[in-house]
């Protein structure tokens, strides 16, 4: 996952957002209630379009993150696999060479 601090940071400007725009869409109903014009209708309407494009944008964020995340995961076992391997075959080949030596004295 992303670490803490930008998560918080995330959270912090989403928070930002979500208020911000709950104000505006609710001082835009407020005078759409009081005196409704098309005007208007049509702000809160493009607000709301905002609101479901931004949404949707963060949830891709966060897919992100999360592919990220998990290529990173990925990586780190490759690697760790790779190390494994590699000490396996030097282990390996020092058992050859000293079986190989065993050999050629018996020969």
């Amino acid at each position: 996952m992303i670490d803490n601090t930008t998560n918080k940071i995330n959270l912090k400007a989403y928070i930002d957002y979500c208020s911000s725009f709950d104000l505006v869409h609710d001082l835009l109903q407020k005078a759409n209630k009081e005196k409704p014009t098309d005007k208007l209708s049509t702000m809160i309407s493009a607000m709301r379009k905002i609101a479901l494009y931004v949404n949707h944008l963060d949830g891709n964020i966060s897919k992100v993150y999360a592919m990220a995340e998990e290529y990173k995961e990925d990586k780190i076992r490759a690697v760790l696999r790779a190390r494994r391997s590699e000490d396996e075959l030097q282990s390996l080949e020092k058992e050859n060479l000293m079986l190989t030596d065993k050999f050629k004295l018996k020969l």
